[in-house]
């Protein structure tokens, strides 16, 4: 059975007059169906990035946790 495309929610965007332009060249290029696809892509990039990034400092605090060194008394 085919997988689903997830529902979506209409979310209106103000851009910069001088940024149409080249997100209309890169759906007139064919890299993507249309400004939403453009969008959602920049979107869901940004969002992979953040979630890497707090992945990574996850795994940096179960390390720092692990490798600590108890403190002694003097």
């Amino acid at each position: 059975m085919p997988k689903r495309a997830p529902p979506k929610t209409p979310v209106k965007l103000t851009f910069p007059t001088e940024m149409l332009p080249e997100i209309d060249r890169a759906v007139k290029e064919g890299l993507f169906s249309g400004r939403s696809e453009f969008i959602m892509y920049l979107v869901r990039s940004h969002l992979d990035k953040m979630e890497d990034r707090d992945k990574s400092k996850r795994d940096y605090d179960v390390y720092a946790a692990q490798t600590k060194k108890p403190k002694t008394k003097q």
